[in-house]
């Protein structure tokens, strides 16, 4: 039997490249190191994300990959756990969203407004 979207159905599709010969250990290597980063990558996202929600907050998917990042680099360079990584990081990550929105802050007690108190409690 054929099933649409499976297998064999992509294997149909499947063509070497007239422009460059194939070479296995080449393309076993790139494959290895492909999967390996998505493999770790994901279980660092995954560690990421359970400790976010231990702390209340959620990231999405663009702060998790920035975040990630420096999870792996803090592993390798620190030879630190996967937990103790993503601890270090997030507290870091913490520090710098706190003082973002205290200087936020500071800006907008600076902005002269002039208006009524009515509009005064909607702004707030």
């Amino acid at each position: 039997e054929f099933l649409r979207g499976g297998w064999l159905e992509f294997l149909g599709s499947v063509r070497l490249r007239d422009d460059q010969a194939f070479d296995s250990k080449i393309e076993l290597q790139r494959t290895d190191t492909q999967a390996v980063e998505e493999a770790v990558l994901a279980e660092v996202n995954l560690a990421l994300a359970a400790a976010a929600q231990q702390l209340g907050f959620e990231l999405d998917g663009k702060a998790l990959t920035a975040l990630a990042s420096d999870v792996v680099s803090i592993e390798e360079q620190r030879g630190d756990t996967l937990q103790g990584a993503v601890t270090h990081v997030l507290q870091g990550w913490q520090q710098v969203v706190s003082m973002a929105a205290d200087a936020l802050e500071d800006v907008r007690k600076q902005i002269p407004v002039k208006a009524d108190t009515a509009t005064m409690a909607r702004i707030r």
